[in-house]
């Protein structure tokens, strides 16, 4: 589960129907929890403890969170690099097919 998603389940869970009333309890501007929760920004590890203490959650939870964030990010860049090299080098022995294809037609027509 994504970091947005269990800050969201966390104030949900701890009763801030608002993302607006959950800043307040947080001390923060009113548009931070509802960047948290999209995913657009991830909150500091003070924040973190915040939230934690305003929703009554274990800081673990929100912890775990972002590893698993970070892990997956690291997967998909990994995956998207593979992608790039996997391409390149098919493209590669695609050339070098066509090439020898051409080569063993010359042979047989001279």
């Amino acid at each position: 589960m994504r970091i947005a998603d269990r800050i969201r389940e966390a104030r949900v869970a701890a009763g801030f129907t608002s993302q607006e009333a959950f800043a307040r309890a947080l001390k923060v501007d009113r548009k931070t929890p509802q960047r948290w929760e999209v995913g657009r920004n991830t909150p500091s590890l003070p924040a973190l403890r915040a939230i934690s203490d305003v929703t009554g959650y274990p800081i673990e939870f929100f912890l775990t969170a972002m590893a698993e964030d970070e892990e997956e990010e690291l997967v998909s860049k990994m995956a998207d690099r593979l992608s790039v090299d996997l391409t390149r080098l098919v493209r590669e022995t695609v050339k070098q097919a066509m090439a020898e294809q051409s080569r063993a037609r010359l042979e047989v027509v001279a």
